[in-house]
């Protein structure tokens, strides 16, 4: 049976669909065939962390990394969560609190609140630490 649970998009992801150089891109692709049409969520932070990425990579490939952002905000499929205090707040807590010996960062933590705000459990992203969370980790090689 298809899943029809929304899933989340980390930074991996957005990075691995850009950058046909990148570790994750075949993975990335194949992920995004198999989660098709399927309700998205992400975040600023998440935008933020992906242009941040990119800037390295020159002209092009920065406003291709802008276009992308500026087409998945215009897409009614994805949903774009602000990042406000109280989203910070609890994020901070899970950073300081539940995920205090891991890796995760306080994006991660930003993100693994929105998942749970929406009661999402699969994740676009090769980072295994969101296991941690319960949350299921979608590219893999």
């Amino acid at each position: 049976m298809i899943s029809r649970e929304p899933v989340f998009v980390d930074t991996v992801h957005l990075v691995g669909l850009l950058l046909v150089d990148d570790q994750w891109h075949r993975v990335a692709i194949a992920a995004d065939a198999n989660v098709g049409e399927r309700r998205r969520f992400t975040s600023h932070g998440v935008f933020h962390e992906f242009l941040a990425h990119v800037s390295r990579y020159g002209e092009r490939t920065r406003a291709e990394a802008v276009a992308a952002v500026r087409s998945m905000g215009r897409d009614e499929s994805i949903s774009i969560v602000t990042h406000t205090e109280a989203l910070v707040g609890a994020a901070l807590d899970l950073y300081d609190g539940e995920f205090r010996y891991t890796r995760l960062s306080l994006q991660d933590c930003v993100s693994i609140q929105i998942m749970r705000d929406f009661g999402i459990s699969e994740i676009l992203t090769a980072d295994q630490e969101f296991a941690l969370a319960g949350v299921t980790p979608l590219l893999r090689r």
